[in-house]
């Protein structure tokens, strides 16, 4: 909800009253009290669509982060200021990302010297939630890493679709980096950046920060089904990977009995769970263009690619070049479709041209 929070004040600075958006998003103001409470993502979704056609305004994604305050995402953004090198602030963001939802909005790879970080695709939205959602996820990143100097030269911005008639924006807002039709929506910089000091660094601050943080994702950890947990832990476990109950029941704190038990409380089955991580973790890794079949299938875990084509035939009912083929037809329709609408619906945004 402090992401919701946090979307009405970008619409009051837009011209949208709280109460015309909570009317319209039939949501009750009482609901807005509760800042650790939980919506499912497809209605945050909604919710984002819906601000969209309230705005009039195409690039609200851009431009709602720009009118966004300093502390509007605290405790998350106060320990990205106060971090002492942009390492460590990108560390605390995966870190706590929990206190703005359930799924991480992006990770970070190693590639030849260059850090990479890449978004989720979200390609079973539509073209205006996928936009919206990339450009505040990044402008986000963007802005963080470029806080810590100017030195902090970022290569690209990459995102997958296609260049919308507001791309002078992205030219703006992104400093001239923003690449469109890429194999993924991420950005890229050098190494050694990672290591790059903050302006004012608070060494104490940030330490009670994270006192703080880590006591407000226990709570809201303690809320989430041993399921959802589990599901989390094995999506986000770094290679090697060690699917083992034993290994997941400890870092849950729990014994593999009682992890058993209450997921069996739950309807939900400890290998179905693996499976559906597995599956999640590789359609993430095939998204990206550039990585080969076998490069996804050694970051599972699999020798070679027949195991792996195994095995994300029984996950999903595709091979992985059929799945391949399959999400590079989705982004090619939703790109045709959002040329069209485009095409025939006017901006309707000041100063934008």
């Amino acid at each position: 909800m402090q992401v919701v929070r946090t979307l009405i004040d970008a619409l009051a600075e837009a011209g949208v009253s709280q109460s015309a958006f909570l009317r319209a998003a039939k949501l009750e103001p009482s609901s807005l009290q509760g800042l650790d409470a939980r919506l499912p993502l497809s209605k945050l979704y909604e919710l984002f669509e819906l601000a969209l056609e309230l705005t009039r305004d195409p690039a609200f994604g851009l431009h709602s982060i720009e009118r966004m305050t300093s502390d509007a995402l605290n405790p998350i953004a106060a320990l990205v200021v106060h971090s002492a090198t942009l390492q460590e602030a990108l560390s605390s963001i995966q870190e706590f990302r929990a206190l703005l939802g359930d799924e991480a909005s992006f990770r970070l790879y190693e590639d030849g010297g260059k850090v990479i970080v890449r978004g989720n695709g979200l390609t079973d939205q539509p073209l205006s939630v996928r936009r919206y959602m990339a450009e505040v996820s990044l402008i986000g990143l963007f802005r963080t890493i470029r806080r810590f100097g100017a030195g902090a030269h970022i290569d690209y911005v990459a995102f997958e679709y296609s260049a919308p008639e507001y791309h002078r924006e992205y030219a703006r807002v992104f400093e001239g980096q923003a690449r469109f039709d890429q194999p993924f929506t991420g950005l890229c910089f050098d190494r050694r950046f990672m290591a790059a000091v903050a302006p004012h660094p608070d060494a104490e601050l940030y330490q009670a920060l994270r006192v703080f943080g880590r006591r407000r994702v226990a709570q809201l950890t303690d809320r989430l089904s041993y399921a959802a947990r589990v599901h989390q832990l094995l999506a986000w476990q770094r290679p090697p990977r060690d699917t083992s109950m034993q290994t997941v029941a400890r870092a849950l704190g729990v014994s593999v009995r009682s992890l058993r038990r209450h997921l069996t409380a739950e309807g939900k089955s400890y290998a179905d769970l693996v499976n559906q991580a597995l599956a999640f973790v590789a359609k993430t890794c095939l998204l990206d263009e550039r990585r080969t079949i076998l490069e996804t299938a050694i970051e599972l875990g699999f020798a070679d690619n027949t195991g792996f084509h195994r095995a994300f035939k029984r996950w999903t009912g595709l091979t992985p070049a059929e799945y391949r083929r399959q999400q590079a037809s989705i982004a090619n329709a939703d790109n045709a479709q959002g040329a069209a609408v485009e095409g025939h619906v006017g901006l309707g945004q000041r100063g934008l041209s």
